[in-house]
């Protein structure tokens, strides 16, 4: 992890994690005021420091838990999402979106 003033910058493949509430911001954070913890108004605006936060890999963001409370994977190897307009897609497309939208991710957090 880079501090730089008040430029947080995690190091490769890695992410930053609010300690407090779990918040992912990306892989660099200015840290200032912040006026929500886990997504409640504080009372007074808390000013955040690099002890505020951890660096994590990419790969500890996305839980499994996560992942079952989405969807169902059923016998033939295929996964029913879980929500209000289901349907059916292979397990192999999941795995690659997931890993297409991590992709993404870096890229935007790295430029």
């Amino acid at each position: 992890m880079i501090i730089d003033n008040n430029i947080i910058t995690a190091d490769e493949d890695k992410v930053l994690r609010r300690i407090s509430d779990g918040f992912i911001p990306g892989d660099k954070v200015t840290l200032g005021y912040t006026y929500y913890i886990n997504n409640e108004p504080l009372d007074t605006p808390l000013l955040e420091t690099a002890e505020h936060y951890e660096e994590v890999p990419i790969s500890e963001t996305i839980t499994d838990d996560d992942f079952e409370e989405a969807v169902e994977v059923t016998e033939d190897n295929t996964v029913e999402t879980k929500d209000d307009n289901p349907k059916t897609t292979y397990l192999v497309d999941v795995l690659q979106k997931a890993l297409a939208e991590i992709e993404e991710l870096k890229k935007r957090t790295n430029g």
